[in-house]
């Protein structure tokens, strides 16, 4: 009778077990899929960041600007002092614009390459964490647990008794108790 009694309880300590575990599990969905918005968030964002307009490229086309035209001046001064022509004049403006397009030709090359960085990270990510949502969604140890669980708690309930009609009453109750387990489940 005892040792029937502690069936039970074990029994009803791995369904309790594995109801427990499925709500972990659940849990853990909404946690993974919280996280995958906030990244997916981070990576429209600086996907979608147009590279020239970041105040550290504005700041660094500004300063290009002072030193051609700081540049420009100084080649002014030289040119009145010198008797510099107006081609050469022109040609300076020119290095001067041909200095600014670089810059900005390759702050656009940096910032196309930050891009892919943050793509390629977000896929790895990405990845992993697909990975361990399928590990999760896929660990049916609680499950099992409850399975057996029921199975000893329905085995030790027939047990206490020996009256074919009272072993039905206990496979009832079994029965009632996975109805129950499996409401528990899908809350």
């Amino acid at each position: 009778m005892i040792a029937t009694a502690m069936a039970i309880g074990t029994g009803l300590a791995s369904i309790y077990g594995a109801i427990k575990g499925n709500q972990a599990r659940k849990k853990a969905e909404e946690l993974y899929e919280k996280q995958y918005q906030e990244a997916e968030d981070y990576r429209n964002r600086e996907m979608a960041q147009d590279t020239l307009q970041r105040a550290d490229s504005q700041a660094l086309l500004r300063q290009v600007e002072r030193n051609n035209k700081e540049y420009l001046d100084a080649l002014e001064n030289d040119a009145i002092r010198s008797g510099a022509t107006s081609e050469a004049k022109v040609a300076a403006a020119r290095k001067a614009q041909d200095a600014y397009a670089d810059v900005a030709s390759n702050l656009a090359a940096a910032g196309q390459q930050r891009k892919d960085a943050i793509d390629a990270n977000w896929q790895q990510q990405k990845l992993q964490r697909d990975n361990m949502r399928i590990a999760n969604l896929t660990d049916t140890t609680a499950i099992q647990n409850m399975v057996s669980g029921m199975g000893a708690a329905a085995s030790a309930m027939g047990t206490l008794y020996t009256n074919p009609s009272k072993q039905n009453d206990a496979l009832k109750k079994s029965a009632e108790l996975s109805k129950e387990i499996d409401n528990l489940l899908t809350l």
